[in-house]
């Protein structure tokens, strides 16, 4: 993320392949995967209690979005395979504060049938 106060980015973090044995002992992986992302927003921050609490606010309603995209099926397109859900699995929080802006992350999983 670069010098401005207010920017946004999406990226993936590692993820655990997961596999399976077949009826013919070999290793090979789930039809189920998941990919998990990070969502982070570097926004303005200082002793502005009211603009700290829109902050949080903010993230509560790309939370509630994203929950609402889930459970509408409302998911975009994959070419790994299929989404079957998305979720949000942590609060955002800030995790890198400056003197007037702070980044801001919570984190996505996205889980997926591979094809």
């Amino acid at each position: 993320m670069g010098e401005k106060a207010t920017e946004y980015a999406v990226f993936s973090i590692p993820s655990s392949l997961r596999y399976r044995e077949n009826i013919l002992g070999r290793r090979v992986p789930r039809e189920s995967q998941e990919q998990n992302f990070v969502f982070a927003a570097k926004i303005p921050y200082g002793s502005d209690v009211a603009q700290n609490l829109e902050n949080l606010g903010f993230f509560q309603d790309v939370d509630t979005w994203v929950r609402a995209q889930n459970k509408s099926g409302n998911f975009p397109e994959w070419n790994d395979g299929t989404i079957t859900a998305i979720e949000v699995t942590n609060t955002g929080a800030p995790i890198q504060i400056g003197t007037d802006a702070a980044r801001y992350q919570l984190q996505i999983k996205v889980t997926y049938k591979i094809q």
